[in-house]
């Protein structure tokens, strides 16, 4: 559902690129760089030689800080708890049809299953988030350790002018919502169905539901077509795209290719040239 990106803490960028790694500097620690101040006292030493001794002590740290990254990242999410989708939502139709109902996590339910096993591993997350006029919401999630290494996590949407929202909260609505979907995404996090209430029992059968990676599959389509994605999900039904059933998916994926060809059919369309303004 997302493109992410790692990269030290130094710089962090907003993006809805290809996963990637980075090689930015991390700190270099100081018997290491009183090794490099002695290289550049020594007139036998050229700058050449010290600039690839500097380039390879940082792609070192980079690499200890990622592989700490990983280790802590994984000991925080086997301690995980539970997240049940219990705050229920209803909204009429924008076609006339049967009301839109489902129930959501929020970011304080969200927070309370993960933010003890975070803290206690060394990790830590906050958002970036962009609405300029004229340009979608976008909220960049990003999980950061202690030696440094982050992950970035980018999703973008338009505003939420359902419920006759007014400007200022059109574009909250879709943070809020942005938000959330971007630290699931960046975190790997599943969300279980209320049952009445009660935990759901633990699943033995196939999910009949999308994965992983179909589910980025659609953000990906979704933010390259500029859809909205809360018609998006009102046309399927669903409250999220975690929440698809696999036999929706194939219909989606078509849905979404056409209108992008589409796109690209109309931005390589000739221009037309009328009383000398190009249309």
């Amino acid at each position: 559902m997302s493109a992410t990106e790692l990269a030290p803490v130094d710089h962090p960028r907003a993006s809805t690129a290809v996963s990637r790694t980075t090689d930015n500097d991390q700190p270099i620690e100081r018997s290491e760089l009183d090794k490099i101040l002695s290289l550049v006292e020594n007139p036998n030493v050229d700058m050449a030689r010290i600039e690839q001794a500097i380039n390879l002590m940082q792609r070192v740290h980079n690499e200890r800080a990622r592989r700490a990254f990983e280790k802590s990242f994984a000991a925080a999410k086997a301690e995980f708890g539970q997240i049940i989708k219990k705050h229920g939502v209803t909204y009429p139709s924008k076609t006339g049809g049967a009301a839109t109902s489902y129930k959501h996590e929020d970011i304080a339910d969200i927070e309370a299953a993960i933010g003890a096993s975070l803290s206690k591993h060394g990790l830590s997350y906050r958002w970036q988030t962009s609405a300029k006029v004229g340009e979608p919401v976008r909220a960049t999630c990003i999980v950061t350790h202690d030696d440094g290494w982050f992950t970035e996590t980018t999703l973008e949407a338009g505003r939420d002018d359902s419920g006759g929202k007014n400007a200022i909260q059109s574009i909250a609505s879709s943070l809020t919502y942005l938000q959330r979907y971007t630290l699931r995404a960046a975190l790997g996090i599943a969300v279980g169905r209320d049952v009445d209430g009660r935990t759901p029992p633990a699943e033995t059968e196939p999910s009949d539901y999308i994965s992983g990676d179909q589910e980025k599959q659609l953000a990906q389509l979704i933010t390259k077509t500029n859809t909205k994605i809360a018609d998006f999900l009102e046309l399927g039904g669903i409250e999220s795209l975690a929440d698809m059933h696999v036999s929706q998916f194939g219909k989606a994926i078509t849905l979404l290719n056409k209108k992008l060809n589409a796109q690209g059919n109309a931005a390589t369309k000739p221009a037309t040239v009328t009383h000398g303004a190009t249309q």
